[in-house]
């Protein structure tokens, strides 16, 4: 799960705790990684200050660096 969506300052990603999900990244339209966080349990809060407003991805990924999930959203 992934909200709110629209964002304007953070956004906050929740996840099934068994699927291993170690990292969680946001990247831009055209691909480009803007920032990445290291995980620990079931959630986390990505800050969006810095950021233009658009659209953008998370990704989130294993231990082993392997995308479990790419979920879109807007930052205003």
């Amino acid at each position: 799960m992934l909200y709110p969506n629209p964002a304007t300052s953070a956004v906050n990603v929740v996840f099934d705790a068994n699927s291993d999900i170690k990292t969680v990244a946001i990247y831009n339209i055209i691909g480009k990684m803007m920032s990445i966080y290291k995980v620990n349990g079931n959630s986390a809060s990505l800050n969006l200050e810095g950021m233009n407003p658009g659209i953008y991805f998370v990704r989130l990924m294993n231990a082993h660096g392997d995308v479990v999930l790419t979920r879109k959203f807007s930052k205003q």
